[in-house]
C-alpha cells in the first residue's frame, strides 16, 4: 500500500520547514484535519526528507513514471530531478518534476513546455475528499507558477487516482513564489474536483427546477373528520359526486405548482384507482357506479395542462394488517403482502402515463427497485431503498440553513434520511422536499377552515424551503364533494400571486463562474432580497459565501449577508438598502463555483 505521508503533509496546521537545498514546505489546509500521529511526526519526516535531497537519474524516473500510467494534457518529454520524499512501500520519490509537451487542445493556455511537480492522490487519502483550493499558494516553493490537476488511467474523470501538480518553467531559476494558484486550468480543475462531488441525476435537477408542488389528500378520513383511517367508514358513504380534477389542476397552477402528488392510497389501504388487488377501493363505492378512477381523471387533467403527476402509495395498509414501511404484523403473511403491494405499484405506474414522483411514506422495508426501473425510470423517489429525494424532517414546510444536498449512503438507513443527515461531502445527491399543509390537517375537516394559513405565512414558508434549496410540497385537500373548497382555492391563488409579485421579475440579474460573480445595477436601487443559484447539475460546490454590495454612502464593499450552502437556490433576506452593485463572493468551495443566477429584488414593491 502506498504511504499517505505526502498527502498528510498538505493538511496540517500552518508551519514551515526548510532545508539547505532551498525547498520550503508549509503545512496548510483544513484546521479540522488531524493526522493520527500528530503534526510533530510529519514535521520531523519532512525535515529528514528535505535534508537528504539528491539528484535522481532522469532515466530511472522516466521508467518509474511510465509504471504509474500518468495521463495529462501532454506527452512526457523528460523527467527531472526530484526532492524525493522517501516513502516506504513505494519505490522512488513522491514528488516528481516532469517535462511535458502540450497537446494541441491546450496550446495557448500553457507554455509549450512546462513542468508538473505532482503527487498521486488516491481514494483512501483525506485530500480527495477535501478542497485543494484551500491549499495555501505557498505549499510548495519550487518555482511553480500554477497549480493544476491531472488524472490517471483512462477514466473520463479522476477515477481512483488524481495528481495535484504545480506548473512551472522547466529551467527553474530558483525558489519563486506561487502565483495564480488553482487558476491556470479551470476546466481541468473543475472536471477533476467535480469527480469528488455527489452529482444529481437529470431527473433530480428537473425536480428541483419545479420548486413548488401540490399535495392532494382525500381518503375515508375525509368522511371521518380524522387524520388516520379507523376503518369505520362504509364504502357506501364515499361518493365525491362533484370530484373535478380539472379544478385541482387549476388550483395547482394558481399557486405556482408545477406538479401534483396525489395520495392514491393512504395508510388505511383504500385505493382510488381501479385496482385488481383488493375490494377496498373505489370499485366498492357508489361514485360513478363503482366505475370511477381518480388517477385516470387526474392523469388526463395533468396531461392537458402540462402538469407533472406524482403518486403516493402507502406501504402501510391497515386493511391488510400491515404496519409502517410495509412490515406485516404476522411474518407469515409478509410475502403475500409484498406481492400485493408490488402489483399495486405496477398498476399505478403502468396505467396512468409517466409518473414524475413516487412516494413511499414511512419508507419501505422491502425492495421494489425493479418495478421502479421498469415503469417509472424518470421519477424521483421519496423514501425507501430506492430514494432519490428525502423528507426534510418536519411538516412545517421549512428547510434548515444549511440544507445540504449530499448524503452518505448506508443501505440500512438510506430510506429514512432527513435534512439532519445532510453532508456536503456525501457520496450521493439526495435533495430535500418540504411537505406542508395549507390548513392545520392533511385531510379536510368540517371545523378547521379557520386554520388556513395566511399569505404571509405561506410566503415565509416558500422563502425557507425553496429559498433554501428544497422543493415545497403544499397540501390543498378536497372536501367530501371532491372539489377544493373555495376558501382554500382562493388562499392558494393568493399565495401564488404574492410569490409572483415578489419574485416574478428581478430588478437585475446575472450569472457566471468563479469565486466572485458581480451584478452592477443601472443606478442606486433599494433591495431587500438577494437570490443566488448554483448550477447543481455540476454538483453543490459552494461551502461558504458572502453577499456584498456597494452601498449608498459607504466606501468599498459592505457585507449584507453570509451563508454556507447555496445549492439549487438561496434567498437571503436583508434589511432594505440602497445599492449600486451586488456580488456573491465564494469563500470556500469544493470545486470552481458555477453560479447559475444572481438576482436582486425589492419585495415591498410590485414587479415591473
Amino acid at each position: 500500500m502506498r504511504s499517505r505521508l505526502g498527502l498528510s503533509l498538505l493538511f496540517l496546521a500552518a508551519s514551515a520547514c526548510a532545508s539547505e537545498h532551498g525547498y520550503t514546505v508549509e503545512f496548510v489546509g483544513d484546521p479540522q484535519y488531524r493526522a493520527p500521529s500528530g503534526p510533530e511526526r510529519y514535521e520531523a519526516e519532512v525535515a529528514r526528507a528535505l535534508a537528504t535531497v539528491s539528484e535522481w537519474d532522469p532515466a530511472n524516473l522516466s521508467e518509474q513514471l511510465a509504471d504509474s500510467d500518468v495521463v495529462f494534457v501532454g506527452k512526457v518529454l523528460e523527467v527531472g530531478p526530484s526532492p524525493g520524499f522517501g516513502v516506504s512501500g513505494w519505490a522512488g520519490p513522491a514528488w516528481q518534476p516532469v517535462l511535458y509537451e502540450v497537446e494541441d487542445t491546450w496550446k495557448g493556455r500553457l507554455p509549450q513546455k512546462f513542468v508538473v511537480v505532482s503527487y498521486p492522490l488516491w481514494d483512501e487519502s483525506p485530500l480527495v475528499r477535501m478542497d485543494p483550493i484551500r491549499l495555501n499558494p505557498q505549499v510548495w516553493r519550487r518555482g511553480a507558477e500554477r497549480i493544476v490537476w491531472a488524472k490517471l488511467d483512462s477514466e473520463p474523470y479522476c477515477g481512483n487516482y488524481g495528481h495535484l501538480g504545480f506548473v512551472a518553467p522547466w529551467d527553474l531559476p530558483g525558489p519563486l513564489p506561487l502565483t495564480d494558484a488553482m487558476r491556470a486550468l479551470p476546466e481541468i480543475q473543475a472536471t477533476c474536483l467535480a469527480a469528488r462531488l455527489s452529482l444529481p441525476t437529470p431527473e433530480q435537477v428537473a425536480w428541483l427546477d419545479r420548486e413548488v408542488g401540490m399535495f392532494v389528500h382525500i381518503a375515508p378520513q375525509t368522511w371521518q373528520d380524522s387524520e388516520e383511517d379507523d376503518l369505520s367508514t362504509p364504502l357506501s358513504a364515499i361518493d365525491p359526486a362533484q370530484l373535478d380534477t380539472d379544478q385541482w389542476v387549476s388550483v395547482a397552477e394558481s399557486m405556482g405548482a408545477r406538479s401534483i402528488v396525489f395520495v392514491a392510497k393512504h395508510e388505511g389501504g383504500f385505493c382510488w384507482w381501479q385496482t385488481d388487488t383488493t375490494d377496498f377501493s373505489v370499485k366498492g363505492t357508489p361514485w360513478r357506479g363503482g366505475k370511477g378512477d381518480v388517477l385516470a381523471d387526474l392523469s388526463r387533467s395533468c396531461a392537458k395542462r402540462g402538469m407533472k403527476l406524482g403518486v403516493y402509495i402507502s406501504p402501510q395498509d391497515k386493511k391488510h394488517g400491515v404496519g409502517g414501511g410495509g412490515k406485516c404484523k404476522d411474518p407469515a403473511k409478509q410475502g403475500e403482502y409484498e406481492a400485493l403491494f408490488r402489483a399495486q405499484l405496477t398498476e399505478v405506474l403502468s396505467r396512468y402515463g409517466e409518473m414524475s414522483e413516487v412516494w413511499f411514506d414511512g419508507s419501505l422495508v422491502f425492495d421494489v427497485s425493479d418495478v421502479l426501473r421498469q415503469h417509472a425510470p424518470h421519477a424521483v423517489v421519496f423514501q425507501g431503498p430506492s430514494a432519490t429525494i428525502r423528507w426534510v424532517g418536519n411538516e412545517d414546510g421549512i428547510a434548515p440553513d444549511p440544507a445540504w444536498n449530499g448524503a452518505r449512503y448506508d443501505p440500512k438507513t438510506w430510506g429514512n434520511l432527513t435534512s439532519a443527515d445532510g453532508d456536503p461531502n456525501g457520496d450521493r445527491f439526495l435533495p430535500n422536499e418540504c411537505d406542508a399543509r395549507i390548513r392545520a390537517t392533511w385531510f379536510w375537516k368540517t371545523n378547521n377552515e379557520s386554520t388556513l394559513k395566511t399569505v404571509e405565512q405561506l410566503v415565509d414558508m416558500y422563502e425557507r424551503s425553496v429559498g433554501r434549496g428544497a422543493v415545497m410540497l403544499l397540501n390543498v385537500t378536497p372536501d367530501r364533494s371532491g372539489r377544493m373548497p373555495d376558501a382554500d382555492a382562493k388562499r392558494a391563488a393568493e399565495f401564488g400571486a404574492e410569490v409572483r409579485r415578489r419574485y416574478g421579475k428581478a430588478i437585475a440579474e446575472t450569472s457566471g463562474d468563479g469565486d466572485v460573480v458581480e451584478l452592477t445595477l443601472p443606478a442606486m436601487t433599494t433591495i431587500d432580497r438577494v437570490l443566488a443559484m448554483e448550477d447543481v447539475a455540476k454538483g453543490e460546490r459552494v461551502r461558504r459565501y458572502a453577499i456584498e454590495a456597494i452601498v449608498d454612502g459607504k466606501p468599498g464593499w459592505t457585507t449584507l449577508a453570509t451563508g454556507t450552502s447555496i445549492g439549487h437556490e438561496k434567498i437571503d433576506r436583508i434589511d432594505p438598502v440602497r445599492v449600486l452593485a451586488v456580488r456573491v463572493r465564494v469563500l470556500d468551495v469544493a470545486a470552481r463555483p458555477a453560479i447559475r443566477r444572481l438576482a436582486v429584488f425589492d419585495t415591498r414593491r410590485s414587479s415591473r
